[in-house]
């Protein structure tokens, strides 16, 4: 969800029935309705890091988890440490806390290879 906001609200059986622009993840639109996937055509299964239904199974949030995160953005966010926290609240945003910075940390990496690989490029003269 972190990683991948794009398809993280997304179940595959909405990507299934719907037409998606995958860089925004949001359903593509004509006319101001949304695009049904034609019969016969692929899902994006293989660009999608849920991988398939199978494994999308095994790393999607249930309503339960979706309701303790929107509960610890709320508690970030300002006058929200007046949110009542017992222990399972204290538990749970312990949890995602530990998430949100490894997921911060990925970005970090991320972007750091890149800078290495675009800098290795300018030395390369942009030829590859």
């Amino acid at each position: 969800m972190l990683c991948h906001p794009e398809v993280a609200s997304r179940s595959c059986e909405d990507c299934a029935k719907w037409l998606y622009d995958e860089k925004t993840g949001r359903k593509m639109e004509r006319g101001g309705q949304p695009l049904a996937r034609p019969a016969g055509t692929p899902t994006p299964c293989w660009n999608c890091p849920k991988k398939s239904p199978q494994e999308a199974k095994l790393i999607e949030l249930s309503r339960k988890n979706m309701a303790a995160y929107d509960y610890y953005l709320m508690a970030r966010a300002p006058l929200g440490g007046r949110l009542p926290a017992d222990l399972t609240t204290l538990r749970n945003h312990a949890i995602i806390e530990q998430q949100v910075r490894h997921a911060e940390a990925l970005d970090r990496l991320r972007a750091t290879y890149a800078g290495i690989g675009n800098a290795f490029v300018g030395v390369l003269g942009g030829k590859r």
